[in-house]
């Protein structure tokens, strides 16, 4: 197995071709996570190194954590996908592969599957998202939580917000009970009930 080359390599090919090799070899996590690290040079050495030792020992930590750090999550291919141009040299069927790519596993990484209502959401989402003014776009990251509410119980996709106001702010989500017309105080969550 080659070492890692910042110049020519991308990480998430880089890993899935170690992760072959791995395979073949029948390593387990912390031999994937100990011959993983003597394969890399610069930047993503740099990034392991960040790893606690107890983290640097699970080869899905330090996977996670490398992609992560070399942007490849959903909203990473997202920007790629949306700012690919050709490379010099580039054939047009490379430069499309390649942002054929990005697309599919920013659809993945979006958890989109083939479902033809998540995959409109999700476009017509950016689509609105460019044509605001940049001032006043904010990107919040997004996680899955599951809520059990007076108003819903379920897993929702959620805006993860610093220092938020309360536990819980529901918006219009599909199964809620809520109706706008209704005047609701505050949601009071087990958390928030547990502090009081």
């Amino acid at each position: 197995m080659p070492y890692w080359d910042e110049k020519s390599d991308d990480m998430e090919s880089y890993l899935r071709r170690f992760e072959a090799f791995a395979d073949q070899n029948k390593w387990d996590d912390s031999e994937r996570s100990c011959y993983l690290s003597a394969l890399l040079k610069g930047k993503a050495l740099t990034y392991f190194q960040e790893l606690s030792q107890e983290d640097a020992e699970s080869f899905k930590t330090v996977k996670k954590h490398l992609l992560t750090r070399f942007q490849c999550t959903e909203e990473g291919f997202r920007t790629q996908f949306r700012s690919a141009r050709p490379q010099p040299e580039e054939t047009m069927g490379v430069f499309h592969s390649r942002v054929r790519r990005y697309f599919f596993r920013w659809l993945e990484l979006a958890e989109i599957g083939k479902d033809f209502e998540k995959l409109a959401d999700l476009l017509l989402r950016e689509q609105i998202l460019s044509g605001v003014s940049t001032q006043l776009v904010v990107r919040l990251p997004l996680s899955r939580v599951s809520l059990d509410t007076p108003y819903f119980a379920g897993t929702v996709e959620a805006c993860v917000i610093e220092n938020p106001v309360c536990d819980v702010i529901l918006g219009r989500i599909e199964g809620s009970t809520f109706h706008c017309s209704e005047v609701v105080a505050a949601v009071v969550t087990r958390a928030q009930a547990a502090r009081l």
